[in-house]
Order: C-alpha cells, then sequence, then structure tokens
C-alpha cells in the first residue's frame, strides 16, 4: 500500500574487548534458521538473552536479525562489561536504537537503517487522509466481494487454510520457498511461536481462508511476521483488506506503528 514511511533506524556496533568487571550466565538457545531449529550459545545479561552468532569474529545480539528490533537495551555499558566478563569469546555487541528514536544517543559505530513502516493516530485518519484513492478503493473492493477480513485464533481449521496457501506453489518470487510442503504438526508448531504475543488476522471467501497475516506485538510495534495470500484471489484485493484491519486493531490496541519489515 501507499501509504508506507521510511522511518531509519542505527545498527550499532561496539567493540567488548577484555575485562574482569561484570558477568553473565551462558546457556543454550534454539533459534530458527528458515524453519530449522538450531542451538546457539547466548548470554543472559539483566534478563535479556544475547544470541552469539559469527566464527572467528563473535557477534552478540538481541535474537535474530529480524528479532533485535523487538527490545532495548537501556544500559548498554553495563551489557558490554557483562559480555567482557563472559566465559566465552564476545567481540562485538549489537543492537538498535528503536523508532521513533531517529537521534544518535550514544557515539558507538554505528550503521543506519530504512525501516518500512506504518505511523498510526486513528483509523479513520490514516483510510481517509494518510493513504492514496487507489488503496481506499482496494480496501472497498474487497467489501464489495464479500471478503470477510477478521481477528482469528490460531486453530486446527486455521493451519490447514495456512497449509493451503504455502502448497500453492514451490517456488516463490523465483526462490524455493521454504514453508512448501510442511506437514500439518510442523506448521501448527511453527504458527504457535510467540502466540501470546500474535494476532492473526484473516481474510476468508466463504469458507476459504485466502490471505492470513500474523502480527508480533512488542512495546510499542506490531511487526507483520507473515503476510501472504492465494494467487487466484489476488483480484479481490485481500492483501489491502488484511493491512487495513491491521490499523484498526492497532488503532484498538494503541500501538503506534505497523513495521512491515528491514530494507537491508
Amino acid at each position: 500500500m501507499d501509504n508506507c514511511k521510511q522511518l531509519p533506524r542505527m545498527d550499532q556496533s561496539v567493540s567488548t574487548g577484555p575485562s574482569s568487571r561484570a558477568s553473565s550466565v551462558i546457556r543454550k538457545q534454539t533459534v530458527r534458521v528458515k524453519g530449522v531449529p538450531l542451538k546457539r550459545d547466548a548470554f543472559l545479561v539483566k534478563d535479556q538473552a544475547f544470541l552469539v552468532s559469527g566464527g572467528f569474529i563473535k557477534t552478540a545480539s538481541l535474537g535474530q536479525v529480524n528479532e533485535e528490533w523487538l527490545e532495548d537495551i537501556e544500559e548498554p555499558e553495563e551489557v558490554i562489561q557483562a559480555l567482557k566478563a563472559a566465559p566465552l569469546k564476545v567481540d562485538i555487541l549489537r543492537f538498535w536504537q528503536r523508532i521513533p528514536e531517529i537521534e544518535a544517543k550514544y557515539n558507538y559505530y554505528k550503521e543506519w537503517r530504512d525501516v518500512a513502516a506504518i505511523p498510526i493516530t486513528d483509523y479513520k485518519d490514516w483510510f481517509e487522509r494518510k493513504i492514496v484513492p487507489q488503496a481506499r478503493n482496494k480496501i472497498r473492493k474487497t467489501q464489495k466481494f464479500g471478503v470477510v477480513i477478521q481477528e482469528t485464533k490460531l486453530s486446527d481449521d486455521l493451519v490447514r487454510g495456512i497449509m493451503g496457501i504455502f502448497n500453492q506453489s514451490p517456488v516463490r518470487r523465483g526462490k524455493r520457498f521454504w514453508h512448501y510442503g510442511k506437514d500439518f504438526e510442523t506448521v501448527k508448531k511453527e504458527m504457535s511461536l510467540e502466540l501470546s504475543d500474535s494476532i492473526f488476522v484473516t481474510a476468508y471467501y466463504g469458507n476459504e481462508l485466502i490471505g492470513f497475516i500474523k502480527l508480533l506485538l512488542a512495546d510499542r510495534y506490531a511487526m507483520i511476521v507473515l503476510i501472504l495470500d492465494k494467487t487466484a484471489h489476488r483480484n479481490k484485493a485481500p492483501m489491502n483488506g488484511m493491512i487495513a484491519k491491521a490499523v484498526e486493531i492497532c488503532d484498538q490496541r494503541k500501538i503506534p506503528y505497523i513495521v512491515y519489515t528491514v530494507w537491508l
């Protein structure tokens, strides 16, 4: 949709170096790389888990690349000291300074990244003033087709509908689609990840699921983790209708941003 606002974020890297100050607790944490669970070293510092990645140069960060935006590091110097004293070598600490903070707070090395985000005041203002007429027309088109857009709890029926969307083609955008061909239990397990902090927005045409969004809620963002539709029903503009519903939900919950993704 054409109401996307680019908001910069700072990706900051700090060399940890050796030190005898502070301490941290090491543990193994499961991460998923293209759906495959892997065990990675993690350090627990002030109730935050920092995953360690890399070969010769070890980098610590709050989760995987698309998860780092979920938390702030309130006292980075304390974290640095804890990582310096860690039982395993850590060379670099990487963390975000998240939107809406766009002025540098620290003197560390930093890189700017653009984030695709919808700033939300209220749904009526967004629908009437923030989006272009073509987007409004597509949302109305979804309604005219009788597509039902709603918030839906995860269930076995929803999982089966999601599998139908996953299994449309083994190739997506010219690349192997890694959700294709997964069995029911795998899809259910993956959709259940972070379920207590997630919302599913669905588009049904009759009894058929023709699109869904998984929204992951953080303190001041809702991140679109997955957004997919059925190609056979794109003439009904389910994507537009689902994004409109996501904006409405965030308005109701007083969440000021929907984040699409990071533009790397």
